[in-house]
């Protein structure tokens, strides 16, 4: 960086493929907290050690998409949130900037998938689909101790409950 600055500092400089604002080591890499503007349009917010992504932190996708989750080496691992510009998202663990094991993929519409991610193969071990038939929430009438209620229910703990609106 060609500064007097020493490790700790909060600093501005540019590096290959953009700029980078926060603390490095005392050889000019990033390290602790600091935030990586790509060329690209993409951010990293986020931990660094030795230059590279580590820790708790999110990554901005130029089209609209963002990872929020741990870092190893630069990479998506550990626990995180993969969410699209769709309003679709995954949590689950990763490794090598890929879901690794057991995951949850929600849809924007509602749906989710229990997911087991191997490499680059996901299978579906349990959908949100196969509850549909059952029917356990909506209008319905139920007698209390307090008399009849006629409303919106939820099926908790094995029986019907009031769940929204009803009187």
């Amino acid at each position: 960086s060609g500064s007097n600055s020493t490790s700790g500092d909060v600093l501005t400089i540019k590096l290959s493929g953009g700029t980078y604002t926060g603390t490095i080591d005392a050889v000019g890499k990033p390290h602790c907290k600091g935030v990586f503007k790509f060329n690209n349009g993409e951010r990293y917010e986020g931990y660094y050690r030795n230059g590279k992504r580590n820790g708790f932190s999110t990554y901005y996708f130029a089209n609209g998409a963002k990872y929020v989750g741990s870092f190893q080496n630069g990479e998506f691992h550990g626990f995180g949130r993969y969410y699209w510009d769709t309003g679709d998202w995954f949590e689950g663990e990763y490794r090598n900037d890929k879901p690794h094991g057991l995951g949850v993929q929600h849809s924007s519409d509602g749906d989710w998938d229990f997911v087991l991610c191997m490499g680059d193969n996901m299978e579906t071990l349990l959908s949100s689909n196969n509850f549909k038939h059952l029917n356990l929430s909506g209008q319905k009438k139920l007698t209390l101790e307090k008399g009849l209620y006629v409303g919106e229910t939820t099926y908790y703990c094995g029986k019907y409950v009031p769940h929204g609106y009803g009187r």
